[in-house]
């Protein structure tokens, strides 16, 4: 699993690959994290339950994304890692469900690196790729 800040106009891309979309969510979770706070060192306060669903596997990471951005932006509430992610597909689409440690960010006094809006279905495949998974994600500045 990994991820890589690309150079995009007016916002911010992330290339990712995963094993399946299980690692996509987590791997995700890290680049958001990264993109928050770079290498900052941040402990872990709380852990959330972390639901979405969609009806394609773009929606689902969009959703996943905002959920994140969300919290982050309403609450000071960093997701630093997800763990014990559940996917879950069917005729109604996909959810996902998982245990995101989360660190308050108000009280850690962090300075973001970047003002995040939202994740964006610019362009957005999650596509099969050497027995794993591959995206890439553009999010609003």
């Amino acid at each position: 699993m990994s991820f890589n800040i690309v150079s995009h106009t007016a916002d911010v891309a992330v290339e990712l690959t995963a094993p399946d979309m299980q690692g996509m969510l987590e791997t995700t979770t890290a680049a958001l994290r990264f993109l928050i706070a770079g290498s900052t060192n941040l402990a872990p306060a709380t852990e959330a339950e972390i639901m979405v669903s969609g009806d394609s596997l773009e929606h689902l990471l969009v959703r996943w994304v905002n959920e994140l951005i969300f919290l982050y932006d309403a609450r000071g509430q960093l997701a630093l890692s997800a763990r014990r992610i559940q996917i879950r597909s069917g005729a109604d689409g996909h959810r996902a469900c998982a245990q995101v440690m989360m660190c308050n960010t108000r009280e850690a006094m962090l300075q973001p690196d970047s003002d995040l809006k939202a994740a964006t279905f610019h362009n957005l495949a999650v596509a099969s790729v050497d027995g794993g998974l591959k995206a890439t994600l553009v999010i609003d500045t």
